[in-house]
């Protein structure tokens, strides 16, 4: 899935993601189906197999609530000093993930309010470059292509979208999240009032969680067990 959609294609995009998410209910469905034959087989009464359906749909749409309500933290003393290249007095590194749903709000938001002026901001994508490359480039970010090896070394990042705002020193100032909540079309991003503190060499005391996809494997397998979600890197 692309990371940006352009006003044209957006419709398009969204259908995708409804089609995606049916095609995880049919096919959980299917697995229950299949479950309630068999059950059947073994003589299990009706009554018993309903509430094995509906206990196991209760399991799913919670796990599908809590995949993007998870709060995840990030050490940023891990940080490779590989990745924070210093090309300013004042840097921004925005991670975000092939794949990862929450991304598309977060690039939508970065193209539309331009590179901050003053400072060297960055896109990271974990993964495949995507088609939002171009109308980053246009809007004055540096983009930069990560494998999920790579990033993963250290065990540093655990989800994404992250943001990290660092001197020239390359010491960490802020290593968190963009907002309040969930990152959603409706979000209301705060990384612009971060990075104003940083270059103001004001105390950045915003603490904005970081809620998005798991990147660490281990985190991936712990969230989903099924597989439902991580099939694959990011999702």
């Amino acid at each position: 899935m692309n990371l940006h959609r352009s006003p044209a294609r957006a419709p398009q995009t969204e259908r995708q993601s409804c089609y995606k998410f049916l095609r995880l209910l049919r096919e959980f469905d299917s697995i229950l189906n299949r479950f309630a034959q068999y059950a059947e087989k073994l003589g299990m009464g009706w009554n018993a197999i309903i509430a094995i359906w509906i206990i196991a749909t209760s399991v799913l749409m919670m796990s599908l609530h809590s995949w993007h309500s998870i709060v995840f933290s990030v050490d940023d003393s891990k940080i490779p000093f590989t990745v924070l290249q210093s090309e300013s007095r004042v840097n921004a590194i925005h991670f975000i993930a092939e794949g990862c749903s929450c991304s598309i709000p977060l690039v939508q938001h970065l193209a539309k309010r331009k590179a901050t002026k003053g400072i060297f901001e960055k896109v990271i994508i974990i993964g495949k470059m995507s088609d939002s490359v171009r109308e980053l480039k246009k809007s004055g970010y540096a983009v930069e292509s990560m494998s999920f090896e790579r990033a993963r070394v250290g065990g540093w990042l655990s989800a994404t979208p992250l943001l990290v705002v660092y001197d020239r020193e390359q010491k960490v100032h802020y290593a968190r999240g963009y907002a309040e909540g969930a990152i959603t079309p409706l979000t209301q991003f705060f990384d612009q009032s971060v990075i104003e503190d940083v270059k103001n060499n004001a105390l950045v005391t915003s603490n904005y969680p970081i809620r998005g996809c798991a990147a660490a494997r281990n985190l991936q397998a712990m969230l989903d067990p099924f597989g439902l979600k991580y099939k694959g890197n990011v999702k």
